[in-house]
């Protein structure tokens, strides 16, 4: 687990991980680009990503999120 915090205008460039993945929004606003798909980042908000999902998140506020690694057994 990862807690992040985004300054608004900030963003994660698209990228992939090996790991399924999940960011839950805690404070702020945004955008999760999963592929083609943009989702709204607003507190509360749960988002799943299995491995090799090409992402990115963009702040259009100050953003606060954790991002959860999953590992496999």
């Amino acid at each position: 687990m990862t807690l992040f915090c985004m300054s608004k205008g900030q963003e994660l460039s698209e990228h992939t991980s090996t790991k399924p993945a999940a960011i839950h929004i805690l404070q702020g606003s945004g955008h999760v680009q999963l592929g083609d798909q943009r989702h709204e980042a607003k507190a509360g908000v749960w988002i799943f990503m299995p491995p090799e999902q090409l992402h990115a998140v963009q702040a259009t506020e100050d953003l606060v999120f954790l991002l959860t690694l999953f590992k496999r057994f």
